[in-house]
């Protein structure tokens, strides 16, 4: 005998699944296709080096992306894209970061990141870098930090 949900009280019937590791796995998945060259849509050009990527993870993470395939800028018809003021391995962790969320900066890398974070206008990326220099700061640098300050605002 089949039983069935229609002779049931319909009062507190819906209930709603809120899957709190959907995005994370959706964007675990998208990174491992994307480093298998797959279904990616875009290249990006820097120095020298390509990248690929999906412009929808790239619009919904960055800033700069957003506007550029969401408007009508020449780069949101193209597949190949030359961007001239980030460094190559800045842009690479970045783009990683908009997959993954997560980045790593350090003494060495720090600057390159939060001028390629400011270009591409992820704030949170840039705050992060601030933080950063700020837990780092030292009358030896101090002078150099303030400039380097100066020069992105």
């Amino acid at each position: 005998m089949a039983f069935s949900l229609h002779d049931i009280d319909h009062e507190d019937t819906e209930e709603t699944l809120d899957c709190q590791s959907f995005s994370s796995q959706a964007f675990d998945v998208m990174q491992k296709i994307r480093g298998q060259g797959k279904m990616c849509d875009v290249t990006l050009k820097v120095n020298g080096s390509k990248f690929t990527a999906h412009k929808i993870v790239l619009a919904a993470v960055i800033p700069y992306f957003t506007t550029m395939f969401t408007t009508d800028m020449a780069e949101a018809n193209v597949n190949e894209i030359v961007i001239n003021s980030i460094d190559d391995h800045a842009l690479e962790h970045l783009i990683n970061y908009a997959y993954t969320g997560k980045i790593t900066v350090n003494v060495e890398t720090v600057q390159s990141v939060m001028i390629g974070a400011n270009f591409l206008q992820l704030q949170v990326v840039k705050d992060f870098c601030a933080n950063f220099m700020k837990s780092h700061l030292h009358p030896n640098n101090c002078l150099g930090i303030s400039e380097f300050a100066e020069m992105l605002m």
